[in-house]
């Protein structure tokens, strides 16, 4: 005579207990389902597979199967499947499940026992009811994961002004020649602003390439030589009676 002890809306994954059934027909159904029958699962995953089995009259109180897992192992279909969930979940199954909401659903397994575990034992029968072909509401459909953390807002932080660009930097020696200008308005003398325009020419010069040198005037393609092939600046006279000779 089969007895069966009050027992929880199991908590664990479906897929494990689903799982294990099918394992179970791939051999002779054994004598008694312990923990050896358990292969190479750990403690939780076993405590949670004998959960089930027992929430769905598959065992009795000695790990025996029943007439029930018998039946499930020969045939472990989905219609089968349902079957049995929808006769261990009556009391969910008679909330109408195409409009019930979660809040009602977990009303259910809470008058079943699920307590502590009620986030677990929602996603166990959820995903047992999809997995078995019964119809869920829109609703029920969107409440499949177990106790899925809320997402914290961001909190949205006033954009920060991207900082000046970097002030250019010139090379010293330019940044020497500006110095030596007089100020915006100001006058200086004529030699020197030759002379300054002669050692912006060399400064220049130095630091940068010219790309077409074929397009600088006389002066610059001589390398600021003056007219006559003296230092810039040098006055060249020649003697008197000797210009046309």
């Amino acid at each position: 005579m089969e007895n069966f002890s009050t027992s929880k809306p199991p908590y664990g994954a479906f897929p494990a207990f689903l799982n294990f059934i099918q394992e179970l027909n791939e051999h002779p159904l054994p004598q008694v389902i312990d923990r050896s029958v358990m292969g190479s699962r750990n403690g939780t995953s076993r405590s949670e597979i004998m959960s089930a089995l027992r929430f769905f009259r598959l065992v009795d109180d000695d790990r025996r199967p029943t007439q029930a897992m018998r039946e499930l192992v020969g045939d472990p279909s989905k219609e089968r499947i349902a079957e049995m969930v929808k006769i261990a979940y009556a009391p969910v199954i008679d909330l109408d499940l195409m409009t019930a909401t979660r809040g009602q659903l977990d009303e259910a397994l809470l008058a079943m026992g699920a307590g502590g575990m009620l986030a677990k034992a929602r996603a166990f029968f959820l995903i047992a009811a999809t997995q078995s072909g019964i119809p869920l509401g829109r609703v029920l459909q969107t409440a499949t994961r177990p106790g899925a953390p809320r997402k914290r807002r961001m909190k949205v932080e006033a954009p920060v002004a991207p900082a000046p660009p970097p002030a250019p930097t010139r090379h010293p020696f330019i940044e020497g020649l500006l110095t030596e200008l007089p100020p915006a308005g100001g006058s200086w003398k004529a030699a020197k602003r030759q002379l300054w325009i002669e050692m912006a020419e060399r400064t220049i010069d130095m630091l940068f390439t010219v790309e077409d040198p074929q397009n600088l005037p006389q002066s610059a393609r001589s390398n600021g030589q003056a007219p006559g092939g003296g230092a810039p600046g040098e006055t060249h006279n020649h003697p008197r009676g000797t210009e046309n000779q």
